[in-house]
């Protein structure tokens, strides 16, 4: 295992097409979200490059969670943008539900509004269903004051601000029977993820896809962030993997994290196909289901190697997780960690510390 901490040997360079965040990269240069990373890189500075954030982009609530490690604290988004908020925040509170039927810029609208009155943090809860998307915003409110509907909406986006002359309060149990089906549609707690194996010296997909069995490197990484599932019988969530007649392997990894359900495509774990024929060498029953991963996560194991993201043809790998096992003496193991991503996806948390080194354990599963 290599003793580095400069995780840019992890990814060979690119002239453009993509941003690389590598613990020590200016993120507010990264990606098409440039005013959104300044204000994570002026918080990672107040932090003295200790911490980050864990979250999807988009639009977010976040609260900090704080968990020591050996060597720095990292800090992880609330697990409030994963889960259904009418459902664990409304329901059963006193809330008030409004409709707006057809407005000609939003379509049919559902807004409700609560009210948390506590000596902690006293708030107001708003939640928009809209015609192409969710809107959710945490308003302080410190001295107990009644805000107006129009004031609440103008902070979840001006633009909704004129939306309150139109609203009727509704207050039948049948549109909060509504408003729960609607939620659960759009929101999303299942995903899957693409995990390869790059062995030492390796820089085409055809050599990486061929690697037949697991490293003793990689077996401890994937038990670190999963739990090894036998595929036949699992009627949890199978990411397109086969339960039945075992077309897709015998054993995946999977996990819940954040009330959300994992599903990784390890590469080692699909079937192999041997031979000399243009099928056998490009494996086409692995490429199939990493290739259509958005998120894939690179393990790589062995010395003085890289990995180029346009290595593997893809229409669908947008983002990449690069990890490489280091030790420092006889410490337990680590992981070098690099994030790459396509220019066209916007800057996204969480951010790596620096130098970008985590140990192994739940700290570094719950960051991943």
């Amino acid at each position: 295992m290599a003793d580095t901490t400069s995780s840019r040997m992890l990814v060979t360079p690119k002239a453009s097409g993509f941003w690389v965040e590598d613990g020590v990269a200016d993120v507010s240069t990264l990606g098409r979200r440039s005013g959104a990373a300044k204000t994570i890189a002026a918080r990672k500075a107040e932090a003295g490059s200790a911490g980050g954030d864990d979250g999807k982009a988009g639009r977010r609530v976040s609260r900090a969670i704080s968990m020591g490690t050996a060597d720095a604290i990292y800090t992880l988004e609330s697990r409030d943008v994963d889960i259904n908020w009418y459902a664990s925040y409304f329901v059963g509170k006193e809330h008030q539900n409004y409709i707006c039927q057809a407005d000609s810029e939003f379509g049919d609208v559902i807004v409700s509004i609560v009210k948390v009155d506590n000596d902690q943090s006293p708030h107001y809860r708003v939640f928009m269903l809209l015609r192409d998307k969710n809107e959710r915003l945490i308003v302080p409110n410190p001295k107990l004051r009644k805000i107006a509907v129009k004031e609440l909406l103008t902070m979840v986006a001006p633009g909704y601000g004129r939306l309150a002359k139109k609203l009727v309060r509704v207050t039948n149990l049948g549109l909060q029977r509504e408003i729960l089906k609607l939620e659960d549609l759009t929101s999303v707690n299942r995903y899957k993820f693409g995990v390869l194996l790059v062995k030492a010296g390796q820089t085409h997909e055809q050599d990486m896809f061929g690697n037949e069995h697991a490293t003793p490197a990689f077996e401890e990484f994937l038990e670190c962030i999963g739990t090894r599932i036998e595929l036949e019988g699992w009627e949890g969530y199978k990411a397109g993997l086969d339960n039945k007649f075992g077309n897709t392997g015998k054993y995946s990894y999977y996990t819940d994290i954040h009330e959300c359900a994992v599903m990784f495509h390890v590469s080692t774990c699909l079937p192999f196909t041997p031979g000399e024929g243009a099928e056998m060498k490009q494996q086409l029953q692995r490429k199939r289901q990493l290739g259509n991963d958005v998120v894939m996560i690179i393990f790589i194991d062995g010395e003085d190697t890289s990995f180029d993201v346009e290595c593997v043809a893809s229409h669908f790998n947008h983002i990449w997780a690069i990890v490489k096992p280091i030790r420092r003496e006889s410490r337990a193991t680590q992981y070098l960690v690099s994030i790459v991503a396509n220019e066209s996806v916007p800057y996204f948390m969480p951010l790596l510390p620096s130098p970008p080194v985590f140990v192994r354990g739940e700290d570094f599963r719950m960051w991943l």
